[in-house]
């Protein structure tokens, strides 16, 4: 009989166990102190989708993974920021983690390599059909559409 308790104990804990972290977690990302306020402000990234696809351009950009307020960019060697458009249902940001995680369990941490499979951007912003918008102090002037990040 205790055995059998202890079989439904522990499946009810592995039901119950907590799913990955999305990217509106609670954690916060703290921002340094600016110019009018000695306070830090909170600041949550937020990772800016497209309708989920697998299929897409396959232009490549590489670059690191950089923050910037609520913003989440690849800086390109040129030092150009390239706001992340993910297309990818698979990929999330977690602010625990400070990183984004992949397929598979795989973290990009700020300032590491990202290579962006997919194409820039270069219509009109509100012809894009968002699904989590970027916030609006995001600098949009490069956006890449990413259907793969690795």
């Amino acid at each position: 009989m205790l055995k059998h308790v202890t079989i439904l104990f522990l499946g009810t804990l592995a039901a119950c166990s907590p799913q990955p972290p999305h990217q509106n977690d609670t954690d916060q990302h703290i921002e340094k102190p600016g110019t009018t306020s000695d306070q830090p402000r909170v600041v949550y990234p937020r990772l800016a989708t497209l309708p989920a696809s697998r299929e897409g351009d396959s232009a490549a950009l590489q670059g690191k993974l950089y923050i910037k307020g609520p913003c989440i960019y690849a800086k390109a060697a040129t030092n150009e920021l390239y706001l992340i458009a993910s297309m990818n249902p698979d990929v999330y940001w977690d602010d625990r983690q400070q990183s984004l995680v992949l397929a598979g369990g795989k973290l990009i941490k700020v300032g590491d390599a990202i290579m962006l499979g997919g194409s820039t951007y270069t219509g009109l912003q509100g012809q894009l059909n968002w699904t989590t918008f970027p916030d609006k102090t995001c600098d949009l002037t490069h956006i890449w559409i990413a259907n793969s990040i690795s």
